[in-house]
């Protein structure tokens, strides 16, 4: 999970910011906890058009046969990521990351309860 703070529209994670849904951002919440898997998360070596895209230091790489599982930092917070095993990443590397964001899980970071599934 990465945790979020409510501004507006828009979800800050450390100085960086993704929209937010409509019922995440009219929630009344001012904190929140994003889930999103490792698989649903796409890596990029450059930062596109995308606004929901995040810059995050590789700090980890793991060869897992099909496919490769990395760790990355987005601010101080750590993140898994997949990708297909010839996806070429070292540590110390800038990767952006763009999640499908239909398959981000929104939770109050008071109790955990799920905003938006």
């Amino acid at each position: 999970f990465l945790r979020g703070a409510i501004r507006g529209d828009d979800v800050s994670i450390g100085d960086q910011t993704v929209r937010a849904p409509a019922e995440v951002a009219g929630s009344g919440e001012t904190d929140v906890l994003i889930g999103i898997r490792a698989e649903y998360i796409q890596a990029n070596h450059v930062n596109g058009s995308v606004a929901d895209g995040l810059a995050a230091q590789v700090v980890v790489v793991e060869p897992l046969g099909s496919h490769l599982l990395i760790t990355a930092t987005v601010g101080d917070q750590l993140l898994k990521v997949v990708t297909r095993a010839d996806f070429e990443v070292q540590p110390g590397q800038t990767l952006y990351l763009v999640p499908e964001m239909d398959k981000v899980r929104w939770l109050r970071s008071s109790n955990g309860v799920m905003i938006r599934p």
